[in-house]
């Protein structure tokens, strides 16, 4: 079975990947004239940074899940505390 940490990261590429992909279909409709070596630039960064934001969010809550703190767990409420 698959760790949930690498599923996020695994989805959060493709999500990455499908975004430059529309960039790119984007980009070719129009007149400007882009060298074909930054589409896969572009493509590599932006699968890369949504495996590291798919990384990143799965360990946020996976750390969160963990904790042992009571007041962590607590929901929060969004009201502000009345002013003195």
């Amino acid at each position: 079975m698959i760790p949930r940490v690498l599923r996020a990261t695994l989805a959060g590429a493709l999500l990455g990947m499908g975004l430059a992909l529309l960039l790119r279909i984007l980009i070719l409709n129009t007149p400007v004239q882009i060298p074909p070596q930054r589409f896969g630039w572009q493509l590599f960064t932006l699968s890369l940074a949504g495996g590291l934001a798919g990384l990143a969010l799965s360990s946020v809550i996976a750390l969160r899940a963990s904790s042992s703190d009571p007041a962590y767990r607590r929901p929060r409420s969004n009201r502000r505390p009345p002013r003195p």
